[in-house]
């Protein structure tokens, strides 16, 4: 077959008999305007992808699209993000994986299938190897007190997560999920597993307390009640400790 290398408008049944093969590398530049369309399952796009319309929803409950090339959401095109556990991207939640440029509009959609939102919980919905333009226009079923991040923190995918996790410019420890307890706490707290470094700092960002190599637990017992940093291994996860 001839390779078509122009700009290629396609009606939804077209689409729906494409999409079923799970990988599409015809076209350079694929445009799907029909509000009909709908892109679902683990799929693979060897070229550009363009949803004017439509809606876009990766794997079965929860799954992968992969874009090699740029990816573009119009004003009307809805992302529909599912939330199953913290097990990864591809099992535990949707996630689009662009390896060119990504330009975001539209909304999105965030569905919670079983998951009960945590506070220290993050979830990486959109990678993307180029530039990111562009936000959602309007988002859906976000956890009270969640928040978004359009790659400018975690460079390099669009992110949300709840209000415990602390995030500054640059900073990547999405991948380490450390996590302690309980919190609040008054005198040990316990780690999910072994740490090289624990810093805690005041909200003044003054060290108050500072330990190597702890295997399980920490005795915090000599601070005073209040709201606290903590920094596990030298910047690679921040949280939020409160005292009691």
């Amino acid at each position: 077959m001839k390779k078509v290398t122009t700009t290629l408008s396609i009606i939804a049944m077209t689409a729906f008999f494409m999409f079923r093969s799970g990988r599409l590398s015809e076209q350079s530049t694929m445009v799907l305007p029909t509000n009909k369309t709908i892109i679902s399952g683990n799929k693979s796009f060897d070229k550009n992808l363009v949803l004017n319309d439509g809606l876009i929803s990766p794997g079965h409950s929860p799954g992968k699209i992969t874009v090699t090339g740029n990816f573009t959401m119009g004003d009307s095109a809805i992302y529909k993000c599912e939330i199953k556990d913290t097990t990864g991207a591809g099992t535990g939640h949707d996630q689009i994986d662009i390896s060119g440029n990504t330009t975001l509009a539209g909304t999105l959609d965030i569905v919670l299938d079983g998951y009960s939102p945590k506070d220290n919980d993050i979830f990486e919905i959109i990678k993307y190897g180029g530039t990111l333009s562009g936000t959602f226009g309007a988002i859906t079923g976000m956890p009270i007190g969640w928040k978004i991040d359009y790659g400018e923190k975690k460079p390099g995918s669009v992110t949300i997560y709840g209000p415990n996790i602390l995030l500054s410019e640059g900073e990547l420890h999405y991948e380490e999920h450390f996590s302690f307890y309980p919190n609040p706490a008054t005198k040990t707290i316990f780690f999910n597993k072994p740490v090289e470094s624990v810093s805690i700092q005041n909200v003044q960002g003054k060290e108050v307390l500072y330990r190597r190599d702890i295997k399980s637990d920490l005795n915090i017992s000599t601070l005073r009640p209040g709201i606290y940093i903590i920094d596990i291994n030298r910047g690679v996860y921040k949280d939020r400790l409160i005292i009691e």
